[in-house]
C-alpha cells in the first residue's frame, strides 16, 4: 500500500537483524518495480473498520497518507502500529514529526508489551528503540447521546 496510486521501484534488503524497506532513493543499483494503491482506493468507502495493523518498515508514513479517506469514514478504528524511527527517518520523514502529526488529528498514542499491557510511551523511547508496538485511537467527542426512548432518556436523565 502506499500514499497513492503509482508505480514505484523498492528493494527490500535483508540482514541478520531486520528487514529494511528501500525506496528509489537508496543507492541500492537492485530494485523491483510493481504497481501500488493507496488504502482509500482499495477500502476507502468501506465502513465499520474496527481496526488496522500497520508493520512496514519505514513506510507507514506513506501508507497513512493514502489513508485520510478511510480514517474519516472509521472515526472510530484503532491502529495497530509497528513504529520503527529508524526505518520512517531512512525513508525521509522525521519520526517525531510524524508522531506529531498523528497527534494533531486527534489520535491518542499508547505502546503495549507483549502481554498487550497498555502503557505510556515517551519521547525518547520511541525515537531510540529500534521497534516499538503502538495503538493509536481517534479521540472523538463533541458529539451528544440523545435518547431515543423514555427509558433511555430516564437512564440519561432529562435535559
Amino acid at each position: 500500500m502506499s500514499e497513492l496510486t503509482a508505480g514505484i521501484k523498492v528493494s527490500i534488503q535483508e540482514n541478520t537483524s531486520s528487514q529494511k524497506f528501500l525506496d528509489s532513493r537508496s543507492d541500492n543499483q537492485e530494485f523491483i518495480e510493481y504497481q501500488t494503491y493507496s488504502l482509500d482506493v482499495a477500502l476507502g468507502e468501506i465502513q465499520g473498520i474496527a481496526a488496522i495493523h500497520i508493520d512496514a518498515q519505514g513506510a507507514e508514513p506513506k501508507i497513512l497518507k493514502g489513508m485520510q479517506k478511510l480514517l474519516a469514514n472509521n472515526p472510530e478504528v484503532t491502529i495497530h502500529m509497528v513504529f520503527s524511527g529508524e526505518n520512517i527517518q531512512a525513508q525521509g520523514v522525521d519520526p517525531k514529526l510524524f508522531v506529531y502529526g498523528l497527534l494533531i488529528q486527534g489520535f491518542s498514542l499508547a505502546k503495549y508489551e507483549n502481554n498487550y499491557q497498555l502503557k505510556a510511551v515517551s519521547e525518547s523511547e520511541l525515537l531510540s528503540s529500534s521497534s516499538v508496538n503502538l495503538i493509536f485511537k481517534k479521540i472523538i467527542n463533541g458529539k451528544v447521546v440523545e435518547p431515543k426512548s423514555k427509558e433511555e432518556e430516564i437512564r440519561f436523565g432529562s435535559r
